[in-house]
């Protein structure tokens, strides 16, 4: 079975909105999606724990920009994944019209109660999460893909499923280019979105002597993530220490057991 987005054109450019949006500032940032679609965006991030589905939807229709020419890509969240169908339909009336890509935030989900994370072998998995998604592929969900997945995980996802994700949206830019995973998902027709562009905007400043001293760190290239200073998704738990909402950096598949970079 294929994932009916993959042969369709990708938008260059990504207008992200980041963190839960307050009341006071809805119509503001409906306004800039607005102004950034007639600027000629057409590929549009969002999420529900950005609350910006129903803005999305709204702008697009204010736009008059032909909603062909847009891509959608939503996602499910961490706290979703024991009902996939009931978290894509909830996005999908916000939204107002069909999703064309939408991916596993995180593969680390969370007990119903949203009481503590799932361990990796836990019901569900982040596979058998996938598997729910697959089924959704049709009319309003144009494709599925994945976020934050590593040679690792997308190892053992692919092996076990059949729609290949669309998209891999991971952390990418200069601190943390992600120069193993970008090649692996290219090769296997998976295309990598980033996320963190934001740390793109110090290149412009760099003097010459800074871009000599970041030639001369290529051995810390793939250290400095973003994601190590979002202190919401670092937990404790028990018998494993400090994690990502639940995961270790050896099973999400960051680092090998020696500490090595892998991604």
């Amino acid at each position: 079975m294929a994932n009916e987005f993959s042969d369709s054109p990708q938008g260059s450019t990504i207008f992200e909105l980041n963190n839960v949006l307050p009341e006071e500032k809805r119509e503001y940032v409906r306004g800039l999606i607005v102004q950034a679609i007639k600027a000629g965006y057409r590929l549009i991030d969002t999420s529900k724990i950005y609350a910006t589905e129903d803005l999305v939807g709204e702008a697009i229709k204010e736009s008059e920009v032909p909603r062909s020419e847009i891509t959608i890509l939503t996602k499910l969240s961490s706290d979703d994944h024991h009902d996939v169908r009931a978290a894509f339909e909830r996005s999908r009336r916000l939204l107002d019209t069909y999703i064309d890509i939408y991916i596993m935030h995180w593969p680390q989900g969370f007990t119903k109660d949203v009481s503590r994370p799932l361990a990796p072998d836990e019901s569900p998995t982040y596979i058998e999460v996938y598997k729910e998604m697959e089924k959704l592929v049709g009319p309003d969900c144009r494709g599925i893909g994945v976020g934050n997945l590593t040679q690792k995980t997308l190892d053992m996802l692919l092996k076990e499923t059949e729609i290949k994700p669309v998209v891999n949206e991971i952390e990418i830019h200069p601190g943390n280019p992600n120069t193993k995973l970008v090649p692996y998902c290219l090769e296997r027709g998976i295309r990598p979105v980033a996320w963190g562009l934001s740390e793109n905007r110090r290149l412009a400043r760099l003097t010459d002597r800074e871009i000599q001293e970041i030639n001369s760190l290529h051995e810390e290239i793939g250290r400095t993530r973003l994601i190590d200073s979002v202190s919401q998704v670092w937990m404790e738990v028990p018998g494993k220490g400090k994690t990502i909402m639940g995961w270790t950096v050896q099973e999400i598949g960051w680092v090998n057991d020696k500490g090595e970079c892998l991604v």
